[in-house]
């Protein structure tokens, strides 16, 4: 009997390269890759945990999955959710579950020929989102990106490293990602230029801080940015995302780099979080906001893209004044919003002066109605509608 298996995401922007690594370990492995879920012998459910929303999410997906599963088929439970939450997994799910950090326990359960350690990772990274021939509606979440209107398959993906040197208070993905591993320098240029021979015209670096890429091999991004850009061809780069204190760090290197390469960057993100010092030092973030917009406003000719969160613990309401004139002192391309929501095994989760959804949401509302009032959409913004997730 063929074996067959059915995938599905719920669209985690950080972990996709993973899902799409795991659909090549199935087919290299001789495994059909199903499109309907009634039809697989195994069924895996790939998480995502780092908003309250996101979780939710991951959780209904588990259940639906169960249900539409056939009776005889596995299921696995993968993604964050099961090293981030995994008491409240347990309450639905008693199944096998791993955590991004942990993806060989999938060669425990498969028993394959090839393992996943010696599966290159994939640059092409299709949509998951499908449950059989219906598409679901996609979440609302504010993890998305401006480039979501961008046809997946049309865009050439290089995971430069993995894992973060933050300490965020209110962050949990780094109790399942780890610190950072970086790739290789050399492989990652050669990804590119493999890329560039198959004809793409729009990359993309990705990471949990691409600001962090070399800390652990001896390099700094300052190096790898400059080898890509540098590299022949007619080609569009997509900077997602790299924390401000990176910029700060090696902004008289970066500056130079991006005036030098504008043509070639499609968009930079870079999560700022707040406007208020005092919410950004809870936070546990190692900047100002004076001197991250004294950065960003000597990156010349770049989009930048940034996150900002709402309802941190401790939010005043001076504080949300405070972001609301972050959003208003820079020309950002797009401010994605967030609401603060608490995180199992954070700092943040423990602290007091806990602002009420009420609150959250009517200031949320009032940063949304700013932003629409500031932005012109470009061409990477037309024709989306974006909506608030919780954080």
């Amino acid at each position: 009997m063929n074996k067959s298996v059915f995938i599905y995401s719920n669209r985690c922007q950080r972990r996709k390269v993973d899902v799409a690594l795991l659909e090549e370990y199935f087919k290299v492995n001789g495994w059909i890759i199903s499109q309907h879920i009634g039809d697989a012998n195994l069924v895996l459910v790939h998480t995502c945990a780092a908003t309250g929303q996101s979780e939710r999410n991951s959780l209904d997906s588990v259940v639906k999955a169960d249900r539409l599963k056939k009776e005889s088929a596995k299921l696995i439970v993968c993604g964050c959710l099961p090293k981030i939450n995994k008491e409240r997994l347990d309450t639905i799910f008693k199944g096998a579950a791993f955590a991004p950090s942990e993806l060989h326990k999938i060669d425990e359960i498969v028993k394959p020929k090839i393992k996943i350690k010696d599966i290159p990772e994939p640059n092409i990274i299709k949509d998951f989102s499908l449950w059989g021939k219906t598409k679901i509606k996609p979440h609302a979440s504010s993890l998305d990106y401006p480039d979501s209107i961008y046809q997946p398959d049309k865009v050439y993906t290089v995971r430069i490293s993995k894992g973060c040197l933050g300490n965020c208070s209110y962050c949990a993905i780094k109790l399942a990602i780890g610190n950072v591993v970086s790739k290789p320098y050399e492989n990652i240029i050669a990804e590119f230029r493999e890329g560039l021979a198959k004809g793409y015209k729009l990359f993309e670096i990705i990471s949990e801080d691409i600001g962090a890429y070399g800390t652990d091999i001896g390099l700094n991004i300052v190096k790898l940015l400059e080898g890509i850009l540098s590299i022949e061809g007619n080609f569009k780069l997509m900077i997602k995302d790299i924390n401000i204190n990176w910029i700060i760090k090696y902004l008289d290197k970066i500056k130079i780099i991006f005036s030098k390469y504008s043509n070639k960057i499609d968009f930079v993100v870079i999560p700022i979080q707040s406007g208020s010092n005092k919410i950004l030092k809870l936070m546990n973030r190692p900047y100002t906001v004076e001197c991250a917009i004294n950065s960003l406003i000597q990156l010349k000719g770049i989009k930048v893209c940034t996150h900002i969160m709402i309802g941190f613990p401790g939010e005043t309401s001076r504080d949300f004044q405070d972001t609301l004139r972050l959003m208003s002192s820079y020309s950002f391309s797009f401010v994605d919003l967030y609401e603060y929501s608490d995180r199992p095994g954070t700092v943040s989760s423990g602290m007091g002066n806990k602002i009420s959804e009420k609150t959250k949401k009517s200031r949320c509302l009032a940063a949304l109605k700013l932003r629409y009032k500031l932005y012109k959409m470009d061409k990477i913004l037309k024709n989306k509608n974006y909506e608030t997730g919780k954080l």
